[in-house]
C-alpha cells in the first residue's frame, strides 16, 4: 500500500492545484477499533514492535487544508505531524496517564528501529495553532 501512496504523490507533484498531506496514524476518537481505543477498551494490550509512530490529531487536518484552500501553502508536500516523537510504549504510557488507566495492562514484545514518523518541518514553518495529540487523547 505504501507503494501506491508513493506513485501517486510522485504523479501528482508537478500537477498545479494538487498537493500531498501525508498522514502517518490519525488520532480521533471515531477512528473504531484502532490503537486507542483497542487501549482504552481493552483488558489487555499488547504492542508486538515498540517504534516511533506520529499520530496526528484529526482536528488538526482542517487547518492543514486551509492552507491549500487559502493558496498559502509553499509546499507540495507535507507531513502531517508533530514535532514531539513517541514510540508505540509512550504513547499508550501517555494515553493511560490522561485516560487514568492501568498503565500494567500493555505488554512490549519486541523494539524495533523501523519507525513510521515524518519530518515536521514544513509543517512547523507555518505557525499554525494546533490542537495536538493530547487533546485527541483527552477526547477519547
Amino acid at each position: 500500500m505504501n507503494r501506491v501512496k508513493n506513485d501517486i504523490s510522485r504523479a501528482i507533484h508537478n500537477l498545479p492545484s494538487f498537493y500531498t498531506l501525508r498522514l502517518f496514524g490519525v488520532a480521533h476518537y471515531t477512528e473504531g477499533n484502532r490503537f486507542f481505543n483497542r487501549l482504552l477498551n481493552e483488558p489487555t494490550f499488547t504492542i508486538n514492535e515498540d517504534r516511533e509512530y506520529d499520530y496526528f490529531n484529526l482536528e488538526d487536518l482542517p487547518t492543514v487544508i486551509d492552507l491549500i484552500l487559502d493558496n498559502k501553502i509553499q509546499h507540495k508536500a507535507i507531513n502531517c505531524v508533530y514535532e514531539q516523537k513517541y514510540k508505540l510504549s509512550q504513547l499508550a504510557k501517555l494515553f493511560c496517564d490522561i485516560k487514568m488507566l492501568d498503565y500494567k495492562k500493555v505488554q512490549v514484545l519486541e523494539t524495533s528501529n523501523k519507525n513510521y514518523t515524518g519530518s515536521n518541518d514544513r509543517l512547523k514553518s507555518y505557525n499554525m495553532p494546533l490542537l495536538g495529540l493530547e487533546l485527541a487523547m483527552l477526547r477519547f
